[in-house]
């Protein structure tokens, strides 16, 4: 994951600050336009700003383009790694295993290829 760099000491640097403002905005609008009570927010409305954003950017090449693909999709996989696994494991150790006493998921090396 590219993340923008933080000073040592946990500070900010300058590209940080800069967005911060407009991302602790954007979000706390999010949250205050949610219309269901399951979420903090409204995914169709957190998918319209991403949207926007970057027709916005007016990306003119393919190559473009398929950075931008390829940075939503990294983006997917930090957020499932970081948020939605965890949430998973501790739902696990709190529900049990969605594979019975006997089953266990595929080793790595049973997979076939």
């Amino acid at each position: 994951m590219p993340y923008i760099k933080a000073l040592k000491g946990g500070k900010l640097t300058e590209r940080r600050l800069r967005l911060e403002p407009f991302i602790q905005a954007l979000a706390t609008e999010l949250k205050a336009m949610k219309d269901c009570s399951h979420s903090l927010m409204n995914a169709g409305d957190l998918n319209y700003v991403i949207s926007r954003l970057l027709v916005l950017c007016k990306l003119k090449s393919y190559a473009a383009c398929c950075e931008m693909d390829g940075m939503l999709d990294t983006c997917n996989k930090e957020f499932y790694r970081k948020h939605v696994g965890p949430y998973e494991d501790l739902k696990e150790e709190e529900n049990g295993t969605v594979y019975g006493e006997e089953e266990e998921p595929l080793d790595h090396g049973d997979m076939i290829t």
